[in-house]
């Protein structure tokens, strides 16, 4: 049980970025009201929860509704971060 927690917080921390995010999400708040700021955080966050909840619940049934297994999109993730890995080493070069 305690592993299993422990995995999904890695995942969670994987997917969400926090370290990564920080300075983008520290722009896109830098020159409003704290009021504002707080807002826009507690809406960010809200829609978040709101999205994983959502495809943590349909996202088996959306994926047989398309005919694809759980394979076929870890598959397909896996090509888009491969193509995304490429354009960055071509354009270092």
């Amino acid at each position: 049980m305690l592993a299993d927690i422990a995995k999904l917080t890695v995942m969670l921390l994987i997917l969400f970025d926090p370290i990564g995010s920080a300075p983008v999400f520290s722009a896109m708040l830098s020159g409003r009201e704290e009021a504002q700021a707080r807002r826009l955080i507690r809406h960010a966050c809200v829609m978040s929860f709101w999205i994983l909840f959502v495809f943590a619940l349909s996202g088996r049934y959306l994926l047989e509704l398309f005919g694809m297994n759980l394979a076929v999109f870890q598959m397909a993730g896996g090509l888009l971060l491969l193509m995304t890995s490429i354009d960055i080493i071509f354009e270092i070069l």
